[in-house]
């Protein structure tokens, strides 16, 4: 009998974050770890097609994915 899949795949899971410091990196590495348990994932940079109204592309994008992350900038927090 074949292993039963990750309980993760085919899930559509949404990566918010924020560019600047390591909010974009974590996004990064959360994306491929999932992306390899079998999710699909949308992250703007590569979800976005150019040219598309990217603000309108994320709202639809969360209103309709499974489960919904968000990663914060740590940074930024730990200095306030």
């Amino acid at each position: 009998m074949p292993p039963a899949p990750h309980p993760l795949h085919a899930r559509e899971i949404f990566i918010s974050y924020s560019r600047n410091g390591l909010g974009h990196t974590w996004a990064v590495r959360i994306h491929d770890q999932l992306e390899s348990l079998g999710a699909k994932i949308w992250r703007d940079e590569s979800s976005i097609d150019a040219g598309a109204d990217w603000r309108n592309s994320i709202d639809q994008a969360a209103a309709c994915r499974d489960h919904l992350r968000l990663i914060a900038d740590f940074e930024r927090a730990i200095r306030r």
